[in-house]
């Protein structure tokens, strides 16, 4: 098998097409990625996945990196790992 890498920006269009066209039937787990790559289990959150997930996690979670899969019943539907930034205060 040949396995390429996905640009970020590849793989932030395919996750925002996943998640406007979720299924009820989808689930999303959101897992922490520790310093040295490892995840931490369990999951840190367990949702359905809707258009504003990243915004939901930055809120729930705050900073740090994840990695996100979406599954619909047993087919995963993604998985990606991203970074989320900490939420501006307002001055």
């Amino acid at each position: 098998m040949n396995f390429e890498p996905t640009s970020s920006l590849d793989l932030t269009d395919r996750l925002l097409e996943v998640l406007y066209a979720a299924a009820d039937d989808c689930i999303a787990y959101v897992y922490r990625v520790e310093g040295d790559g490892a995840l931490r289990r369990p999951y840190a959150l367990k949702c359905r996945p809707t258009p504003s997930l990243l915004a939901d996690i930055q809120r729930r979670l705050g900073a740090g990196d994840y990695k996100l899969i979406i599954r619909r019943r047993r087919t995963m539907v993604f998985a990606g790992e991203f970074g989320v930034a900490a939420r501006r205060l307002r001055s």
